[in-house]
């Protein structure tokens, strides 16, 4: 599989700046209206994607898988991330990363245990997929389905070998454009996170459906919250009801917020949850577990918290 080689590209479209309108008022209200009592730091939540694979080191099986995303986990939640060897744990927010992370290590505890029962161990290299010249692409939702037909299944076989670690922290509005321009100035994206932004870039590279590459990664700091919010609506809505779409938010009636920001993919974004607003923090790699309290030592300590 090759790689992007870097992040200038040709052929695509430039995003225009598009007048204020309802769409981007919607944007606006949403991060918020309601929000305002969210306590900096008050609470994080964490997203670990595990790749796996069978004792003879090939990719493992979509039985396998099944049996995996069936298992109760005690503290969190089990679920496909594209690819037929990825699963992803999400563990909910607690009011400090010491009570996230021992909730955390015992669901991948649990995890890990019912892994080596079916003849499975993760892995954690960073570029696993140069070994694994196989499709592991696995489309089980319905939603799945659609990002087919928008990008391709040969697109999102890159997607499919992504493998990161996610924190998700709480900010108050005052506070989440300063934030998001101190993680943009840590550059965590430039680290180790190299083998996953290469195969990133490469999706967007070969996606069908032509997207501007700032749609992946982002712009490099904002002025404040009007100016997240435009730079927001510069991109087009492209699955609106389950069915795919190629309109700016401005030009959709009724459209699902939380679905566009999940499809805007920058390292460090906004997203709400019931009244609570939240950043993403997302370009961290999964390499072994003792490498994820470092990592969030590492956001914790640009953020101050």
């Amino acid at each position: 599989m090759k790689l992007a080689p870097s992040r200038k590209r040709r052929g695509f479209f430039k995003p225009k700046r598009v007048p204020w309108g309802e769409g981007m008022n919607r944007l606006y209200e949403y991060f918020k209206s309601g929000t305002g009592a969210t306590r900096s730091g008050g609470a994080i939540g964490i997203e670990i994607e595990t790749q796996f694979a069978n004792e003879n080191g090939h990719p493992i099986s979509t039985r396998q898988t099944d049996v995996l995303l069936r298992m109760p986990v005690s503290g969190g939640c089990l679920k496909l991330e594209l690819g037929r060897q990825m699963i992803e744990l999400n563990v909910p927010p607690e009011p400090s990363f010491e009570r996230l992370w021992k909730k955390t290590s015992g669901c991948l505890e649990q995890l890990y245990d019912t892994a080596g029962e079916l003849g499975c161990y993760p892995v954690f290299a960073p570029t696993p997929y140069i070994g694994w010249p196989d499709p592991l692409l696995y489309v089980q939702e319905e939603r799945d389905a659609v990002w087919v037909e928008l990008d391709g299944a040969s697109a999102l076989e890159n997607l499919s070998r992504c493998s990161s670690v996610q924190f998700t922290v709480d900010v108050n509005p005052v506070d989440a454009i300063s934030w998001i321009n101190k993680l943009w100035g840590a550059r965590f994206h430039e680290g180790d996170y190299a083998g996953n932004d290469g195969l990133w870039q490469s999706y967007i590279v070969q996606s069908r459906f032509g997207y501007h590459p700032d749609r992946y990664g982002g712009p490099e700091g904002f002025a404040d919250l009007c100016d997240y919010v435009a730079r927001l609506a510069e991109h087009e809505v492209v699955m609106h009801h389950g069915a795919p779409c190629r309109r700016l938010i401005e030009n959709v009636c009724d459209p699902d917020i939380n679905l566009f920001l999940r499809s805007i993919w920058w390292h460090y974004r906004l997203r709400r949850y019931g009244d609570a607003l939240a950043i993403e923090i997302r370009p961290f790699p999964r390499n072994g577990d003792e490498n994820i309290p470092k990592q969030w030592e590492l956001a914790a300590g640009v953020l101050g918290i």
